[in-house]
């Protein structure tokens, strides 16, 4: 099982997130260029269309915690 949790702009978040996240989502389609950007984790230097296609395709959870609502 998979646990998502928010972006904390670390390499080790976005290795973790293409490892995990990226292969399981067959809507997903990263360019290379895009993929390299997300794996080093800091999304400041993501273009507009990186972050575009993870926001639109991105699966959603399906119940919040109590430290989501917050």
């Amino acid at each position: 099982m998979v646990t998502i949790s928010a972006e904390n702009d670390t390499n080790t978040c976005g290795i973790n997130y293409m490892t995990n996240i990226y292969p399981n989502n067959e809507k997903l389609n990263l360019t290379l260029l895009q993929k390299i950007s997300v794996e080093y984790g800091d999304s400041n230097k993501w273009d507009l269309s990186t972050l575009t296609n993870i926001l639109i395709y991105s699966t959603r959870p399906i119940t919040l915690t109590p430290d989501d609502i917050q």
